[in-house]
Parts: C-alpha cells; sequence; structure tokens
C-alpha cells in the first residue's frame, strides 16, 4: 500500500515538474554540446595550423630545390665560370646547400604528424637532397632522378599535409 501511495504522490507532482527537469536537462546538454564544440575547434585549429607550417616547410625546401637546378643550369653553360657573376652563382649554391639539411629537418619534424604518410615525404626529401649534394660534389647532376623524385616528393607531401589536416587524434 504505501509503495502505492508513493506512485500516485509522484505521479501528482510530475507534472509540475516537467518543465524544470526538461529545462535541466535542456541545459545539461546544452552545456556538454559546447564543450565538445569547443574541443573540437582546438583541434582542428592545431591541425590547420601545423598542416600549414608542414605545406610551408616542403614549399620552402622545394623553392631552394628549384633555385639550386636553375643556377647550377645556367653556371654550368656560363663562358667565364670565375668573373663575378659566375662567383655569385657558387656562394648562392653553396649558401642553399647549407640550408637545405635544416629544411629537411624541418620537413622531418612536421612529417611526423602524419603518421602512414609523413615519412615517404621526408625520406624522399632525403633523396633529393643527397642527388643534388652528389651531383655538386661529383659535377654531373643527375637532374632526371631529381625531377622524377621531386614528382615523388609532390605526392607524398600532398598525401601527408591531408593526413594532418584530416588526423583525428594527434596526441
Amino acid at each position: 500500500m504505501q509503495l502505492r501511495s508513493l506512485i500516485h504522490g509522484l505521479i501528482e507532482i510530475l507534472p509540475p515538474l516537467t518543465p524544470i527537469i526538461l529545462a535541466f536537462i535542456g541545459w545539461r546538454l546544452t552545456a556538454r554540446f559546447a564543450m565538445i564544440q569547443t574541443e573540437v575547434a582546438r583541434k582542428s585549429g592545431f591541425q590547420e595550423k601545423w598542416a600549414g607550417l608542414f605545406f610551408d616547410a616542403c614549399n620552402e625546401f622545394m623553392r631552394a630545390v628549384e633555385r639550386i637546378m636553375g643556377l647550377l643550369h645556367v653556371y654550368v653553360s656560363t663562358q667565364n665560370k670565375d668573373d663575378d657573376e659566375g662567383k655569385l652563382m657558387v656562394q648562392e649554391i653553396n649558401r642553399l646547400m647549407n640550408d637545405l639539411p635544416e629544411m629537411t629537418f624541418r620537413i622531418k619534424r612536421l612529417a611526423a604528424l602524419a603518421k602512414a604518410k609523413g615519412k615517404i615525404a621526408s625520406d624522399i626529401a632525403d633523396e633529393i637532397f643527397e642527388s643534388i649534394a652528389t651531383g655538386t660534389n661529383t659535377k654531373v647532376m643527375p637532374t632526371g632522378q631529381i625531377r622524377e623524385r621531386i614528382g615523388k616528393f609532390n605526392t607524398a607531401t600532398r598525401e601527408a599535409h591531408g593526413e594532418i589536416l584530416n588526423a583525428q587524434n594527434l596526441e
């Protein structure tokens, strides 16, 4: 009998409390949704920032490679390599060759965020650097090999960049 009276009492109290209960549940759901939304925005901002840094590092590397290759092409066809223009080209090539290891290291650091595709991009960057270094040391530039590696590098960096942007868990 007590259980029955308790149930009847709850049934009488519930209708006036229903709006309050529903408002409380709605408030809790809204707060939880806002918290989830903030976390998603934070992670998305992180991913966009680091993917942008990766893109910039790869672009800087490729610009240096292009500049070296262009300077070498002009230098090889220069008649007087010992004049001021030839010396300036050699100085710039040397400066860029000294910068490439730092650029490849930056690519490695940022490519680590792309667990599946990042290592491929950083390995190809190393291969491009090694090909250019070997070519400048031996005076025989493997241009075809470098072009092929550049194509692979571009594909690998595009995939790694997409992986960083779409990463679900960057911890």
